[in-house]
């Protein structure tokens, strides 16, 4: 999960990184294209009553994701399915 980038509430469906230009350069150097899972992502989001989940294939991982899972699985063989929050919507 990730509150980055989250005015709405989705699920980032895409391998390739969500790329901001306030890093250093290296981490732009850093490819994590794991796969993803849509068939995962749509399942969860119909589970979610409370409000409308959008499934985004454009987005790309935000680096709170994948800069953990790169150290934890750095061949990038199991699906990321990555799930925004609204930062607008009460706790």
């Amino acid at each position: 999960m990730t509150i980055h980038n989250a005015p709405f509430s989705n699920f980032w469906l895409n391998q390739p990184q969500a790329h901001q230009n306030r890093f250093p350069e290296e981490l732009y150097r850093v490819k994590y294209e794991a796969p993803g899972s849509p068939e995962l992502a749509r399942k969860v989001a119909n589970l979610v009553k409370t409000t409308k989940i959008t499934l985004d294939k454009e987005w790309g991982l935000d680096h709170g994701t994948w800069s953990v899972l790169v150290h934890m699985f750095p061949k990038a063989e199991i699906p990321v399915v990555q799930l925004s929050l609204d930062y607008y919507l009460p706790l």
